[in-house]
């Protein structure tokens, strides 16, 4: 399929698998500092697989 990604996302407030908890808000300093050319879409977590970033 040309064009789609299957991807993980986390809800504020709710453990995930591992049993983290993303709070809202957690990410507004460094979003607010980075713009949106510095938010990123990683293959695995790894920063040194540019497949997805932008």
């Amino acid at each position: 399929m040309d064009g789609h990604f299957t991807g993980y996302a986390s809800v504020f407030g709710v453990p995930d698998l591992g049993r983290d908890v993303v709070v809202s808000g957690a990410f507004a300093a460094s979003l607010a500092r980075r713009g949106p050319a510095g938010v990123r879409l990683l293959l695995t977590h790894d920063i040194r697989n540019k497949t997805f970033s932008n």
